[in-house]
């Protein structure tokens, strides 16, 4: 009888750890679902303050002077610069670039391209040869084939296309693209990469391009002048021309737009949104406001 009682005791002490064990398993499993459902409400109440802000943003952009005096009480404009310098907005954090102040990647010529490199720090041999590979890149008459993209020309379509006088290159789609040249590392790509667009400007702008791109184009004491009166408000067209000898004129221009380049980073809740979008503001246009290009959609989380 007793070893019956001691029997029947153990298999009670088992069944009560089992259920133990398993009310125990049912209360992780309900917290990791509670977590995991707070997780995903977060990303999304991240990814619609985002959203908000981009509209209010663009919303300043249209209605608000790009120079000179605008609204004291309208935060962004009060706020932004058209350089890629950092404001912040609400806890929020923008760069805006005028595009007008990046370097296009080029179709054909390469020389800014090049000097850009060297100024970066770029041997010049080495930096001739990635010119020569970005140019190979966009099928030139001995081109790569770009997989992905289109299939490879063949030799008569080639032909063809140099017979008639036509560009046989076919443009870069993404900057990520220049990762695959033969010549380029990361850490080059990283310092690259802000500074050139795949938009076509209107014209390169002094006024709001990197100082990188100022020292590819601008010499000594051009190059300081500038900065300076930059610094100071004071660069105007006379101003340029007096420091540069260059004038505002086709190629050249002082005033930002139409297109942007906005990168904003949204910190919530452990919830971090980083945002790259290119757009096109033109405010007495039909079509006013327009996204050219967005990346880097997604929420993370910063925990």
């Amino acid at each position: 009888m007793k070893h019956q009682r001691g029997t029947a005791l153990i298999l009670v002490l088992m069944i009560t750890f089992i259920l133990g064990l398993l009310m125990l398993q049912m209360s992780l499993t309900a917290r990791e679902q509670v977590a995991r459902a707070q997780l995903l409400a977060d990303r999304a109440e991240a990814e619609l303050r985002a959203e908000s802000r981009e509209v209010a943003l663009a919303f300043t952009l249209l209605t608000e002077p790009w120079a000179g005096p605008t609204a004291a009480d309208d935060p962004y404009a009060a706020a932004w610069n058209f350089r890629g310098q950092p404001f912040t907005v609400d806890g929020i954090t923008y760069r805006m670039q005028d595009v007008c102040g990046l370097l296009v990647v080029p179709l054909s010529g390469v020389n800014d391209f090049v000097n850009l490199l060297v100024s970066l720090g770029v041997e010049p041999p080495r930096a001739t040869r990635l010119g020569e590979e970005l140019m190979e890149l966009q099928r030139a008459p001995a081109g790569l084939p770009r997989p992905g993209v289109l299939p490879a020309p063949t030799a008569a379509d080639t032909d063809a296309v140099v017979a008639q006088g036509a560009w046989p290159g076919f443009p870069v789609q993404s900057l990520e693209e220049l990762r695959g040249l033969k010549d380029m590392d990361d850490a080059l790509f990283a310092r690259l990469e802000p500074l050139l667009t795949l938009y076509q400007t209107q014209g390169f702008n002094p006024l709001t391009a990197p100082p990188e791109l100022l020292a590819a184009r601008l010499h000594g004491s051009q190059l300081q002048g500038v900065l300076e009166m930059r610094s100071a408000g004071t660069l105007n067209d006379l101003s340029l021309a007096q420091v540069t000898g260059i004038g505002a004129d086709d190629l050249t221009t002082l005033y930002p737009g139409p297109a942007f380049r906005i990168e904003l980073t949204l910190a919530y809740r452990g919830m971090t949104v980083r945002r790259n979008t290119t757009v096109i503001v033109r405010p007495y246009h039909n079509d006013a406001f327009a996204i050219w290009s967005r990346r880097d959609l997604a929420a993370e989380s910063s925990t």
